[in-house]
């Protein structure tokens, strides 16, 4: 939330093309309020509501990928 997050927020809906990648260490964060790692849901709406992203690349460690 320090590095680039805000300026994306910031310019959400007036960039043309956000594309984001999700790697391992972020995978394994938690989310505070549940103490559960986050879903891809969570994920997925944080990247295109607050950060307006068109496009996610996911690691290959993702979870749900592997299924």
């Amino acid at each position: 939330m320090k590095n680039s997050y805000p300026f994306f927020n910031k310019y959400n809906g007036k960039l043309s093309y956000v594309g984001l990648a999700v790697q391992e260490p972020t995978l394994t964060y938690r989310n505070p309020a549940t103490k559960k790692p986050f879903t891809r849901e969570e994920f997925t709406a944080f990247a295109q509501d607050y950060l307006g992203a068109n496009v996610i690349f996911w690691s290959t460690a993702t979870p749900w990928l592997k299924k």
